[in-house]
């Protein structure tokens, strides 16, 4: 009876820890990015033309904020894009991340974006639209803050998420103890 007790809690965690794919707007979202090629990707990232408004966005290590790079400004309704490079180098045991002659070395793959306001204030949340379909390149769309108006659009990256089953995974492992434990108890 017991072991059946466990089978179908651990059922219940692999059930409810898999992840279900639907688009949708993330909001206050701070976390990391990964390419999704790890070793040599090209990511792309283009401004909306037609926003209006001023605004900067930057790429930075996620162990150094002030490791950044620059990727766009929001001005004079341009599309703008910039691609960047990451290059594992063997030799420094680091990632190459650059754009155009401008580079950073992180020690990972992940990163996070940053978007500096026009009263020059850096803000690490932002709000993105997960793509409705990544077998066709669809981007994730990201919205800066409020003033800026800038709308960007991420290729060949993605957020790396939390794991949902870490969340699933402690109180099933403190009900399997608790069981144990009313067993060995004799309750």
């Amino acid at each position: 009876r017991t072991i059946s007790g466990i089978i179908g809690i651990a059922l219940a965690m692999i059930v409810l820890a898999v992840p279900v794919a639907q688009a949708g707007t993330i909001t206050g979202y701070s976390g990391a990015w990964a390419p999704f090629d790890t070793d040599s990707a090209v990511m792309t990232v283009d401004r909306t033309p037609g926003t209006s408004g001023s605004g900067f966005l930057y790429l930075f290590d996620l162990d150094d904020i002030g490791n950044s790079l620059f990727l766009l400004e929001n001005a004079n309704k341009r599309s703008v894009s910039a691609e960047i490079w990451f290059d594992y180098d063997t030799n420094a045991g680091k990632y190459v991340v650059s754009v155009g002659t401008t580079f950073i070395q992180m020690a990972s793959k992940n990163f996070g974006f940053y978007f500096v306001d026009s009263n020059q204030n850096r803000i690490t949340t932002y709000d993105y639209d997960e793509p409705t379909n990544t077998g066709n390149g669809d981007p994730y769309v990201l919205y800066g803050p409020s003033g800026s108006d800038m709308k960007v659009s991420v290729y060949n990256a993605a957020p790396v998420p939390l794991p949902g089953s870490l969340a699933l995974l402690l109180p099933g492992l403190l009900g399997i103890l608790g069981i144990g434990w009313r067993k060995n108890k004799g309750v």
